[in-house]
């Protein structure tokens, strides 16, 4: 988004003073809301809402070409496979779409990117039968991977069996910019456009880091990394728990 120098200035003072533009401290997410299953036709799904950024995950799951017809009968073969204890060994295929945005070069480039780094997340991922996380943008103002990491989180552990989530702790996204001397999370597409770094590292529910993302036209000293990393896992967690307490109220 292109801004004018005194509009920049204007942000990146905000920022070095420790007020945003929209009010928050450098490390408040904004206000965000979780919806669970809101798709019939889907194993599981999630919308969430950060500001103007609005996500929509949907889980569906394909039978086991090998499972008997009472597996691919039931609805929850996914749990059926696992109970019949069978190879956990396919990967989870992810999607993205942001055509609700615009058929333009800017929205398929932020398609694609937000696809390679999610399919990245899950790369390590496995699920008895082959299951594709779908993710439709429907409103975009900044901070796309870690909204869309967490919806796709939420409807995970909707769509999942709980032996398996035990065995495989899902990751999701936290990102960190730093604006000057500051860093901040969940930016906003105007803060992004003024972002000299950004580190987005992927956490899984037990603290481990599992993906770690550099890019910006300014350069990180190791130092400044490190914290912005050490940021970056701190914020993972809360949103697991957040993420989890929600999850379980509807269970």
């Amino acid at each position: 988004q292109l801004l004018s120098e005194p509009e920049r200035q204007y942000i990146f003072d905000s920022v070095q003073d420790a007020v945003r533009i929209d009010g928050r401290q450098c490390l408040a997410y904004r206000q965000a809301a979780l919806r669970l299953d809101l798709l019939c036709y889907a194993t599981a799904s999630a919308q969430v809402s950060l500001g103007e950024t609005d996500v929509l995950v949907s889980v569906r799951e394909e039978d086991n070409p090998g499972a008997t017809a009472q597996q691919q009968g039931s609805t929850g073969s996914v749990v059926a496979a696992a109970q019949q204890q069978q190879p956990v060994s396919h990967p989870v295929s992810v999607w993205v779409d942001c055509s609700c945005l615009g058929s333009g070069p800017e929205q398929q480039q932020l398609a694609d990117e937000a696809q390679a780094h999610l399919s990245s997340l899950y790369r390590c991922l496995r699920t008895p039968t082959p299951v594709f996380v779908d993710i439709l943008l429907l409103g975009y103002d900044g901070d796309l991977l870690d909204a869309a990491s967490i919806a796709a989180s939420a409807a995970l552990m909707r769509a999942l069996p709980a032996s398996l989530l035990s065995a495989q702790a899902l990751p999701l996204f936290a990102t960190v910019h730093r604006i000057g001397s500051q860093q901040i999370v969940d930016a906003n597409q105007l803060e992004e456009s003024c972002s000299m770094a950004r580190v987005t590292v992927g956490v899984d529910s037990n603290g481990r880091l599992v993906a770690c993302q550099t890019c910006g036209e300014g350069s990180l000293q190791f130092e400044s990394m490190t914290e912005m990393i050490e940021t970056g896992v701190r914020k993972a967690m809360m949103l697991h728990d957040s993420v989890a307490k929600l999850v379980a109220r509807v269970l």
